[in-house]
């Protein structure tokens, strides 16, 4: 194909425009250039300048941690839920087995006949326990799926979402998390393997010809109350009938009581852990703060820039009285540790009781300030190791100081002292903060707008109210309803199943002995009133056993649950044991009344029937 050509004026019209175009894209560089070298002047003349400016100036370099409080805060709450999720699963693993050897005792004693009929045709035990170990094995694995497939998404998202009220983050994802899956499978498979293995062995113990019959009865035998004549002639006949049978069958009593007591102890801690964490704020801003906002005043202040602040304080009529103080963060040294803390000095120590009420962490007595000693509070004293009398090592002074007391306190660290002993320590200082009372909370656009009067101020830094603060962790604390409500459904659900597989074997055991006194008239209401009396009393000593075990395993989980700048209240409510023995008791009828429906069904004729 040949090339097609241009006619020469053509081609010269096209070059000539081609050259006009790179002559003005010549100069439009040459313009930008322009600008950029006078540019790079502006910026070398501005150098020295620069340099002046920054020569007496601190650089400070935060993570995202220290520089957003949101940030920290969520770090701080999801330290919190790791910890509870590190003790939990081990309480609810020990009831979990006891459910396991349960469902396995119960299976095994209803083929009791099967497993005499294939041990008389010549199967060894290894392999009739092995049918049973291959049984719990695949339930164990099926169940592990189950509750992979509903566990990893479900339970991390609810907390997930208690938590996104208080934050702003993006759409929760819950990974599916090989290793844990594997550990709560092979955990799985050793309580229901160990209990096939075991409840099988037991029973494989006898001989074919007994294991066809029907497990005789326990041998009746005299309790130790009988001989307590003053209470046991004053019961009646099916008391007596009651606690006799409790005594007979002791190793199912005594697994009653093991899972009502654990089931009532994980009831009580889930209850108490709630109102641990959410008294919290009621205790720090409500009893021990008693001033309604704070005012950051900078160092760097002069005399009229302090005046100014010290007018718009005293001139708003809402601001009912006010205190100077010097406020600082400094590390905390003893023989074990050291801590970030603050260090509060009241301008005047006889006004401070105005505004924070210092008292003993163990008996709320009150606490005030002496020359020459600090009073600490209690959290801080646990991390330092350090008790009244001690001595500690204040960042920047060059003696040591006694400690007096340890004060009540639940967020954060705190060394309070008086100036005189402040100026011992570090000399003399103006006060940076003042404590202001309002004598109520006035609504949110007037406290927007005496903060907004005060940060007006040259030497004021900042101005908070300390209602602003706490309704963020009020509303944290509110979100954890949901976490308690989890605990408790997977606890009662963990008492239903212990106490009807034992009700169950109970009723399998002695379903001859039951159609008996249907035989001798007792009505069904009477029969299930007979069985009914014995789970009561299993249930109201294993109520009373795990609310003692329960005291334990709340103030295990709380001081394993907190965090350093955190300290959970040690106090029980009183509501919490009612809450925790109703939610028993309410399980305990939901049991009596599912068995009620198998004692209707025992048939008197059938199970009077010899085996033979």
């Amino acid at each position: 194909m040949k090339k097609l050509k241009l006619p020469l004026p053509t081609a010269n019209k096209e070059l000539a425009d081609a050259k006009h175009e790179l002559d003005d894209a010549q100069k439009e560089l040459d313009d930008a250039q322009a600008q950029i070298d006078d540019a790079n002047k502006e910026i070398s003349d501005a150098e020295p300048d620069l340099e002046d400016i920054f020569k007496d100036k601190k650089w400070y370099v935060w993570n995202r941690g220290e520089w957003s409080p949101d940030c920290l805060s969520y770090g701080d709450d999801a330290e919190r839920v790791d910890s509870i999720a590190a003790v939990f699963p081990v309480f609810f693993i020990l009831i979990a087995a006891l459910v396991c050897c349960t469902t396995m005792s119960r299976m095994v004693e209803e083929q009791r006949t099967e497993t005499g009929t294939m041990k008389a045709l010549g199967f060894g035990s290894g392999v009739i326990i092995a049918q049973y170990v291959l049984y719990a094995s695949l339930a164990s694995i099926i169940g592990s799926v189950i509750g992979t497939i509903i566990g990893f998404p479900l339970l991390p998202t609810i907390i997930f979402r208690c938590y996104q009220t208080m934050y702003n983050i993006p759409e929760f994802e819950a990974p599916f998390m090989p290793l844990f899956a594997l550990g709560c499978c092979g955990v799985s498979l050793l309580c229901t393997g160990l209990s096939a293995v075991y409840t099988s062995a037991v029973e494989l113990t006898s001989v074919p010809a007994a294991l066809i019959r029907p497990k005789p009865p326990k041998d009746g035998k005299r309790i130790f109350l009988e001989k307590i004549g003053f209470i046991w002639k004053h019961l009646k006949f099916t008391s007596k009938v009651t606690f006799r049978n409790l005594f007979r069958y002791k190793s199912r009593f005594f697994m009653t009581l093991i899972g009502i007591s654990g089931s009532t102890a994980l009831l009580l801690t889930g209850f108490a852990l709630k109102e641990a964490i959410s008294c919290i704020a009621d205790k720090q801003y409500d009893e021990l703060f008693l001033y309604d906002a704070m005012v950051i005043v900078s160092d760097k202040a002069d005399a009229d820039e302090l005046a100014e602040a010290d007018r718009a304080i005293s001139e708003n009529e809402l601001i009912l009285s006010s205190m100077k103080a010097i406020q600082e963060t400094k590390a905390i040294f003893s023989d074990k540790d050291s801590v970030d803390s603050t260090v509060f000095v009241p301008e005047n120590a006889e006004d401070l009781s105005g505004y924070i009420v210092l008292r003993d962490f163990f008996n709320s007595s009150p606490l005030s300030l002496e020359d020459g000693s600090v009073i600490i509070t209690e959290k801080l004293s646990q991390l330092l190791g350090v008790n009244p009398g001690d001595e500690i090592f204040i960042e920047g002074a060059e003696l040591p100081v006694k400690i007096a007391d340890i004060a009540e306190n639940y967020t954060y660290h705190f060394v309070y002292m008086t100036k005189t002993t402040y100026n011992t320590l570090f000399g003399e200082a103006v006060p940076n903060t003042i404590l202001m009372n309002t004598g109520g909370l006035p609504e949110e656009n007037i406290r927007d707008e005496i903060t907004s009067e005060l940060i007006a101020c040259d030497a004021v830094i900042s101005a908070s109210f300390t209602v602003d603060g706490t309704d963020k962790f009020r509303k944290l604390i509110s979100s954890l309803d949901l976490i308690v409500a989890v605990i408790v459904i997977f606890a009662g659900a963990l008492a239903v199943v212990i106490l009807y597989n034992l009700a169950n074997i109970n009723i399998n055991e002695r379903v001859r002995e039951l159609a008996t006194i249907k035989v001798l008239g007792f009505f069904d209401g009477e029969v299930g009133a007979y069985v009914y009396r014995e789970n009561t009393v299993s249930t109201i000593l294993g109520i009373i056993i795990g609310l003692i075990v329960g005291i334990f395993f709340e103030h295990f989980v709380i001081v394993t649950a907190e965090v350093d700048e955190v300290m959970f209240s040690r106090d029980i409510p009183w509501f919490c044991y009612v809450m925790a023995a109703s939610a028993m008791a309410v399980f305990t009828i939901i049991v009596n009344l599912l068995l009620y429906f198998k004692l209707k069904k025992i048939d008197m004729a059938s199970s009077m029937k010899a085996i033979e």
